[in-house]
């Protein structure tokens, strides 16, 4: 005799609740892991913003140095302090730079004749820098070597930035070329005002 395959009514609606009860946790565990992707999602949305808000937005402007306002003035009761007679500046190319010193002397508050500590040295220092970063020379820095200032004479060193070399693009006109179209060479220290100009100098070349 054959046997009939005819499932039997009740085993057919024990194995259809059976596949529905699969189905429904399968539903279920997806919707518990979607709700935690989008919690992650929104977790790291937080985060990044608050990131956001916590990063101060790079300033890419040119300094062009500081007033004598408060917060540069130079302190008054540094401990311990170097009377200060004069401030001289060595270095290569330093006789280029000469005219920088004059910064130091701010209006009402000069540091010569005055007992500096590292604050005030270091505002003197900030205040020649400034003046140097906008005249265009944005690499060229100061430093300031261990000395003995019971001489009364500060003594820093100018650290210029020079160009090691100028390169071209491939695709450059042949009419700009370094002679005719940068307003530098290498072994010349950096300006900003050369590199302004060169970028002129490459408009009118190439629309010629």
């Amino acid at each position: 005799m054959f046997k009939s395959n005819t499932l039997h009514p009740a085993r057919l609606f024990g194995v259809s609740l059976a596949i529905l009860l699969v189905v429904a946790n399968h539903l279920v565990v997806a919707a518990d892991a979607n709700s935690d992707a989008q919690e992650q999602i929104r977790q790291q949305e937080r985060e990044r913003a608050q990131r956001e808000q916590l990063t101060p937005t790079p300033d890419v402007r040119l300094d062009q140095g500081e007033p004598a306002t408060a917060l540069t003035l130079l302190p008054k009761d540094e401990s311990p302090c170097f009377t200060i007679q004069s401030i001289v500046l060595t270095g290569d190319s330093s006789p280029q730079f000469q005219w920088a010193l004059t910064a130091a002397n701010q209006k009402n508050d000069p540091p010569t004749g005055r007992c500096l500590g590292s604050q005030g040295i270091n505002i003197v220092m900030k205040r020649i820098q400034n003046a140097i970063v906008a005249h265009g020379f944005v690499t060229t820095r100061l430093l300031a070597a261990p000395q003995d200032l019971n001489t009364g004479v500060l003594t820093l060193t100018l650290i210029p930035g020079r160009i090691h070399a100028i390169r071209f693009a491939p695709e450059t006109s042949s009419r700009a070329t370094q002679w005719n179209a940068v307003a530098a060479k290498p072994g010349d220290i950096l300006n900003l005002r050369d590199i302004e100009q060169s970028l002129e100098n490459f408009k009118r070349a190439r629309s010629q």
